[in-house]
């Protein structure tokens, strides 16, 4: 079989450290291993610069562009997307003619319709994948009203003309088919899941204890692309409550959204027990992975669990979730579940819970084997990327009996 994957937008690569970057390679990896996968990713396709700007470049660029209106912003934001769409429509037709793919398998990317449009032109049967959190992420950052239905409606033709659609959650399926209205039962979860072996449980903790003072310390760890809905900024307010507690130290790794602000904050209220250390390479953040005594989400999608969460309990630490129903089967009981979630956007119940866990130390080793071994058994990519063959071939069956 081969597989044309596509993901058209320009801001992505195939090996971009964070973000996509991880899952997009597990899903070509897994195909690659059976079939041909022909690469149509938007920032591998266009060359873009991604180099670093001069500091007070950046500071200059965010002094102009706090004076210009969000509508006009983005605007140019929409005009932007438009043309990289295009061009990268041009150069994925190449590659169609070029290969003759049996099946499309793509990316949605918002606002963005190189996928649709050439399997419609070339009668290519097309399997999409979301996480349906995209467009309720984005939804809001259009400029006109105009503009924001016709992204809705662009995105729900995508869709509904799709062959198969792939989830990254068994609840996502049924808040898909309602919000893109779709009548099929070709939609197939495709649960997140990871590499095994790339956990790296032998690596020398010791000179990282030591240069950030972790001795004897509860450390509770947040490590990850920082996204505005993941609200980082709960963490701050918890550290806050347990500031009083000498013990207790909050390990916060990573960057993004309000990166500067976060640590601006952290300054200001001058608070001594949370270490804010910035992104790391992947050898450093395996050693916050095995000093961290408590692994913690701030928030998350309701119907998605986070790829970080499954690398906390792949390196046996158990963690603090806000309590979602798609947490819910990790854990062995619903009692364990309560244990180990508060309630989402609640600091108070948060910081309660962390000091409950704190004296639990058998409680907490207790669940995160148990989490280990869930993951372990549900959540590698040989078992995940099996969803995605099957919905390949289905979108191929399914176009055959039109």
């Amino acid at each position: 079989m081969k597989i044309l994957y596509i993901a058209s937008d320009t801001n992505l690569s195939y090996n971009q450290v964070g973000g996509a970057g991880t899952h997009m390679r597990a899903t070509i990896q897994y195909l690659e291993k059976d079939h041909q996968v022909i690469q149509a990713i938007g920032g591998d396709l266009i060359a873009r610069n991604h180099g670093i700007q001069e500091k007070n470049t950046i500071s200059r660029q965010k002094t102009w562009k706090s004076h210009i209106p969000n509508f006009i912003k983005y605007l140019f934001q929409d005009f932007r997307i438009i043309q990289r769409d295009r061009d990268v429509l041009v150069k994925t037709e190449e590659l169609i003619k070029e290969y003759r793919p049996d099946v499309i398998y793509e990316r949605s990317c918002y606002g963005y319709s190189t996928g649709y449009k050439l399997a419609g032109k070339y009668n290519i049967p097309r399997c999409m994948e979301t996480d349906v959190l995209m467009f309720e992420l984005k939804r809001g950052a259009t400029s006109f009203l105009f503009n924001r239905l016709f992204y809705f409606y662009l995105e729900k033709i995508k869709f509904s003309t799709a062959d198969a659609i792939t989830v990254q959650s068994e609840f996502s399926i049924e808040l898909c088919k309602k919000y893109w209205k779709i009548k099929h039962d070709r939609v197939f979860n495709k649960d997140l899941g990871i590499d095994l072996n790339k956990i790296s449980l032998d690596s020398d903790i010791s000179s990282f204890e030591d240069r950030y003072e972790l001795k004897d310390k509860f450390v509770i760890a947040f490590v990850g692309l920082f996204q505005k809905y993941q609200k980082v900024h709960l963490l701050l307010e918890a550290a806050e409550h347990l500031k009083d507690v000498p013990e207790i130290c909050f390990v916060i790794a990573g960057a993004g959204w309000k990166y500067e602000e976060l640590t601006s904050e952290i300054n200001k209220k001058n608070l001594k027990n949370i270490l804010f250390i910035g992104k790391l390479p992947p050898e450093k953040v395996y050693q916050i992975y095995r000093r961290m005594d408590l692994g913690i989400i701030p928030d998350c999608a309701y119907h998605m669990y986070p790829v970080k969460y499954l690398e906390y309990c792949s390196y046996k630490k158990a963690t603090l979730v806000p309590r979602y129903q798609v947490f819910n089967r990790f854990f062995p009981s619903e009692d364990d579940f309560n244990n180990f979630s508060f309630v989402p956007g609640n600091v108070n119940n948060m910081a309660e819970k962390i000091l409950k866990l704190k004296g639990q130390n058998l409680y907490r080793t207790t669940i995160a084997e148990h989490l280990c071994e869930y993951v372990k058994t549900n959540h590698t990519w040989d078992i995940c990327g099996k969803h995605v063959e099957q919905a390949l071939i289905e979108s191929i069956n399914f176009k055959k009996s039109k």
